[in-house]
């Protein structure tokens, strides 16, 4: 059990607002009866980072690859505690660029992702529209902010304040030790060129806990997928799931399962897409010349997955 002992405060009437206190708190944790200190100080490590947080600087973001506009995303936030990056932070978007370079740089290939809107001057016209702003990394691979519409879609960021940052870490000392977390980011979405030869689309899950958890997968949500079946045409590699890379796997729903002792918890699912060009025009459409020089042509690109 934790006990946090605050510095008495002056303040007579609890319901008006008191200024904290300078010192910082104690934080005990008690030991059981006939120790010889029944109470032992304990340093809280308050620059850590709650499970599934990671962390940029001096912050916690948490990338969400889901994909949702403005609204969407502030609500996803706000379930996990948090609250959207907001744009006005400098140093904060400065260490969240090193983050998302280096997922792109394991092959996560967002290029834009949504951010809050705090301290955003907008026009009048521009009110109706650009209502919040994106990091975006460009073709050279540098990112910057720009405006996107209010209904835009796109994978977004959310950080802790600090008071959520102590609550959520509070509440995480309440989990037994060796209990099961997921680790690593899992897409919403891979794509895959689907082939008539053997060939496997790899599906990461990574869990974390003591004892050892285990591992199982879901097929659109109901289906048990079973590795160990000899009929079975899925694969187990730890807790990595190959399948097929057949026409039929387009559109289906992946996730996993780790269970110990002590609970279980469920991944987020991911949609497993089929990638495909289709054949370019045989003919163009007609070009003309531009009044200061030169034409403008059009690549007339075909349908294709992904964009």
């Amino acid at each position: 059990m934790r006990v946090t002992v605050l510095p008495k405060s002056n303040c007579e009437y609890p319901s008006l607002y008191c200024p904290p206190p300078l010192t910082r708190p104690h934080h005990y944790t008690h030991q059981p009866q006939g120790t010889r200190n029944s109470w032992i100080l304990e340093e809280k490590n308050e620059s850590a980072c709650p499970f599934g947080w990671q962390s940029s600087g001096s912050a916690c973001v948490r990338p969400f690859l889901i994909a949702k506009d403005k609204e969407g995303a502030q609500k996803e936030c706000g379930l996990a505690g948090g609250r959207l990056v907001s744009p006005t932070d400098s140093l904060l978007i400065g260490d969240l660029v090193d983050l998302l370079q280096s997922l792109y740089d394991l092959g996560l290939a967002e290029t834009t992702w949504l951010l809050g809107s705090e301290g955003e001057d907008f026009t009048e016209k521009e009110a109706d529209l650009w209502r919040t702003s994106a990091l975006r990394r460009d073709p050279t691979g540098e990112y910057r902010i720009t405006a996107v519409p209010a209904s835009a879609v796109y994978p977004f960021v959310c950080s802790l304040s600090h008071i959520a940052r102590r609550r959520l870490l509070f509440q995480q000392q309440l989990i037994p030790k060796g209990a099961v977390h997921l680790s690593g980011n899992s897409p919403a979405s891979i794509y895959f060129y689907p082939r008539q030869l053997t060939d496997f689309v790899a599906l990461p899950c990574t869990a974390e806990g003591h004892p050892t958890p285990r591992i199982t997968w879901h097929k659109n949500d109901v289906e048990l997928v079973s590795a160990t079946d000899s009929n079975s045409s899925f694969l187990l590699s730890g807790g990595t799931l190959l399948v097929p890379a057949t026409p039929n796997l387009a559109y289906t729903k992946f996730h996993c399962t780790a269970s110990n002792k002590l609970g279980s918890v469920r991944g987020a699912s991911v949609l497993v897409r089929a990638a495909f060009v289709e054949a370019f025009a045989t003919r163009r459409f007609d070009a003309f010349p531009l009044a200061d020089g030169g034409a403008r042509l059009e690549c007339m690109a075909p349908a294709h997955q992904p964009s």
